[in-house]
């Protein structure tokens, strides 16, 4: 579990994609994780930090801390294909694109991730 407080933020943020991600957010939960480095910096997922910091969350448990640049890349294209799917309206995305031609360079980046237990 990873404080919220710890994390780094670092970019300027639109304020009209920060009140509709705070709504979906409040509705349906935080449906990606948040992508952060070693050193807690943001990779992906700046907007929903600031969605849950401004909720009062005291602790994000979907936040991926990558050890390796190979899996940020995955979860920040993970993260933007989900996104995409949101904007379309689709509340529970199924992840059959995993297998698409074109998100399969970056499934087989992190294929260890999607078969390693989860560690608590």
């Amino acid at each position: 579990m990873q404080n919220i407080n710890d994390i780094k933020l670092d970019r300027f943020y639109d304020h009209e994609h920060f009140i509709k991600l705070r709504t979906h957010i409040s509705t349906h939960g935080l449906l990606c994780p948040l992508v952060i480095d070693q050193k807690n910096n943001v990779i992906s997922g700046q907007h929903r930090l600031r969605v849950l910091q401004h909720l009062k969350l005291g602790s994000i448990t979907l936040c991926y801390k990558t050890p390796r640049k190979l899996e940020q890349i995955f979860f920040t294209e993970f993260n933007k294909k989900i996104f995409q799917m949101w904007k379309t309206d689709c509340v529970t995305p199924e992840l059959s694109f995993l297998f698409e031609p074109a998100f399969a360079r970056y499934a087989a980046i992190a294929r260890q991730l999607l078969s390693e237990p989860v560690r608590k």
